[in-house]
């Protein structure tokens, strides 16, 4: 071959490799962008370039991957630290877990492996739901549903009565003594009117008609023209339904025209012991 074709052989390759890439264009950062002449790199394929990192090769960038060295996780929309795909509530970043899946956190969730419960307002183990006293840690259940808990209701079942009364007087209150002024016999003075002789005997007789015992008190006395001449007290023990005369002597020489007395009888001041909110009669409230 002569000189001559030879030199048109190697300028005919030159000229084609150089057509070549200007025509095809290199596009060595692969941002579809052709690179000039001189190889220089723009601001656009820079940042194009840069986007391209995938540190845990997912998929994500890494400045869009929430967890760039995890490539089981990316996403993180409310920024708590937890993936999405692990959160159960991904919008709040206050909670992220809720083990038995009711919709409440296990942070605020009473039960959290029970997804039947959740609540329980007295914190005595029993949810709101179940517990028949949600606001009394004390209780929990009221098998007959008549407000007074299982733990003090004497009559579980039975939802009329609740407890026994001791002593129950069929008007609803119980009484620990005698709920009354107790009167023995009649009250008042006593006057037996004529003369008397010097040697005086006045008499006075008593009777208990109350059903109780007691001490009975008689204070009697003689008058002579409306003057007190003489007065004296005695005291004595009268069984219930008994009797007792009383004998005041009075010795004087002249005549009285009046003999009076007073009983005094025994009285109890009671107290009330309690009252029952209902009762039948029968002991049962």
């Amino acid at each position: 071959m002569s000189k001559i074709k030879i030199m048109f052989t190697v300028l005919t390759i030159l000229v084609c490799i150089f057509i070549s890439g200007c025509i095809t264009g290199a596009d060595t950062d692969g941002d579809g962008e052709i690179d000039d002449v001189s190889m220089d790199v723009s601001k656009e394929e820079l940042v194009s370039s840069f986007y391209k990192t995938d540190s845990d090769g997912d998929g994500y960038t890494d400045e869009v991957d929430a967890f760039p060295n995890n490539a089981k996780y990316y996403s993180d929309k409310d920024g708590d630290g937890y993936a999405d795909k692990v959160d159960a509530f991904p919008n709040n970043a206050k909670y992220y877990s809720d083990k038995d899946g009711d919709g409440y956190a296990d942070e605020i969730d009473a039960f959290p492996t029970d997804r039947k419960y959740y609540s329980d307002k007295d914190g005595d183990g029993y949810a709101d739901k179940v517990d028949d006293f949600p606001n009394d840690a004390r209780y929990h259940s009221d098998y007959d549903k008549d407000g007074y808990a299982d733990e003090i209701d004497e009559f579980k079942s039975d939802s009329k009565y609740h407890a026994t009364c001791s002593n129950c007087d069929g008007t609803g209150t119980i009484y620990t003594d005698y709920g009354r002024y107790v009167e023995f016999t009649k009250s008042g003075n006593w006057k037996n009117n004529g003369l008397f002789n010097p040697d005086y005997f006045g008499y006075a007789n008593v009777v208990n008609i109350d059903s109780h015992e007691g001490t009975f008190e008689v204070t009697a006395w003689f008058e002579d023209n409306g003057v007190n001449m003489w007065e004296g007290t005695q005291k004595f023990f009268i069984g219930s339904g008994s009797s007792h005369q009383f004998v005041f002597h009075y010795d004087a020489n002249e005549d009285m025209d009046g003999f009076y007395y007073r009983v005094t009888p025994p009285t109890y001041v009671e107290t009330v012991g309690s009252t029952c909110s209902k009762c039948t009669g029968y002991g049962k409230v």
